[in-house]
């Protein structure tokens, strides 16, 4: 049997005062995202208010989250789970958009907070 290595894809964001917003894009390989892990500084949480991945062919391929009802999250949460269930992607131009608020808590105004997300074919442990 041969082994297969892990694809992951890594995206990120900095958060000011307590919230950010972003879309990025890049070329992304075929495969099937079964967890998406948060990455924040020890003790920091906060709320993902939409997180959504287009496709080459501009289709919502994952989407999760709505202002209504927001995602808590910490470092560790895997969204897969949060949301529902895994995403597959197509091997192409992908557009990645994200929103998120209620981060904290800041030592004092103007606090920037790293924000990362790793999305990858194999199951978190």
């Amino acid at each position: 049997m041969a082994f297969q290595a892990e694809t992951c894809i890594k995206e990120g964001t900095i958060i000011e005062n307590g919230s950010f917003s972003v879309t990025t894009d890049g070329d992304s390989p075929a495969f099937t995202v079964r967890s998406a892990i948060v990455s924040l500084p020890k003790g920091v949480t906060g709320n993902i208010e939409d997180i959504k991945i287009f496709g080459p062919d501009k289709k919502l391929e994952f989407g999760c989250g709505s202002p209504e009802y927001p995602i808590k999250v910490e470092n560790g949460t895997n969204l897969i789970k949060s949301c529902g269930g895994p995403a597959v992607l197509q091997a192409g131009e992908t557009i990645y958009q994200a929103k998120g608020n209620k981060f904290g808590p800041l030592r004092k105004k103007g606090t920037e907070i790293p924000f990362g997300i790793k999305l990858c074919d194999s199951f978190a442990e």
